[in-house]
């Protein structure tokens, strides 16, 4: 079956017959299901399964074969993911799972960007969506590797690293004065989005609060300076879940741990928390002036109406915390 596969793909190849090569393809990802004899070789499925990928990756490189990489992708996770929710051993598997769970990863992340950048492509959506897909697999199944007892303690810096890893695609896709940028700004948003993930995940109490804000006010100055969308949506989400996160730290502090502290009246404004609030109402403020100043110069034209809409949320955020 090897041999035919490969054969396939040669003759796929030399007629330029791009249908030849997805069947050689889905043959080729059968026979580790069809062989598989319940012996735990799972070191020898997932090797195969990389030299294949890597295979496909010059592949799709050389014929630009956009079926080809899709059913690359989609039967690799397919097989990946169903094996994990069937098979999967911490004790066994561990190392295995999350070795070659990076390398396809990678290998995926290096499919989908390397003849767009390399050949100076404008990216489609159908882009975007593959590469957030890819993204969120990766996180959703290394998540799950390490949310035991165990290995919880490497969740935030996991977070972390996915933030790192787009941070550098985005820093090697500017250097590329040719590239789309639109990409740029959808890898920073990455960043932003698993930077928010990862701070309940490693930090506690009003910390969380603070860093949401802070990082509500850059992306929404960001957003202003080049005029992007995606970032004042993801601004919005964030001032939402920086608000539940402050009411949760009064809660805590004022209501179920407030007889603690005693009756003394300084102790309502010499805490942690009520300088938190301080902090939250400063960022919304910023973000609400550079709000109504985008709101100014924007051309009515345009029709942006989640900026007005984004403008009053700001305002009755900003209320309801410099009232309470």
């Amino acid at each position: 079956m090897v041999l035919l596969t490969a054969f396939t793909v040669f003759a796929a190849h030399i007629y330029d017959y791009e249908v030849l090569a997805v069947i050689a393809l889905v043959g080729a990802y059968c026979i580790p299901p069809l062989l598989r004899d319940d012996k735990g070789n799972l070191h020898i499925m997932f090797t195969y399964m990389a030299i294949l990928n890597s295979g496909i990756l010059v592949l799709s490189f050389l014929k630009k074969w956009n079926w080809v990489t899709y059913f690359a992708y989609g039967l690799t996770w397919l097989i990946f993911g169903s094996w994990m929710a069937i098979g999967y051993s911490e004790e066994r598997y561990f190392t295995t799972c999350f070795t070659f769970l990076n390398i396809f990863f990678f290998t995926f992340y290096t499919m989908f960007l390397a003849y767009k950048v390399i050949c100076k492509e404008l990216f489609s959506p159908f882009d975007v969506l593959r590469i957030l897909s890819n993204s969120a697999i990766y996180f959703g199944i290394g998540y799950a590797l390490l949310s035991t007892n165990s290995k919880e303690d490497y969740l935030g810096l996991f977070c972390i690293v996915n933030a790192i890893i787009h941070l550098v695609v985005a820093a090697i896709c500017f250097k590329q004065k040719t590239v789309d940028r639109k990409l740029i700004f959808m890898m920073l948003a990455l960043v932003f989005t698993f930077i928010t993930i990862a701070v309940p995940v490693q930090l506690e109490g009003n910390w969380v609060t603070m860093i949401w804000f802070a990082e509500m006010t850059i992306l929404w100055l960001m957003a202003n300076r080049f005029n992007i969308a995606l970032y004042r949506h993801i601004a919005i989400a964030v001032s939402i879940l920086g608000l539940f996160s402050l009411i949760n730290d009064w809660y805590r502090f004022y209501y179920s741990g407030y007889s603690q502290y005693g009756s003394n009246l300084a102790d309502l404004f010499t805490n942690k928390y009520f300088a938190t609030g301080i902090f939250s109402l400063a960022a919304l403020s910023i973000t609400l002036w550079f709000s109504r100043k985008t709101q100014a110069n924007t051309n009515p034209a345009d029709k942006q109406l989640h900026i007005y809409v984004y403008k009053v949320i700001f305002s009755i955020m900003t209320a309801f915390i410099g009232y309470f």
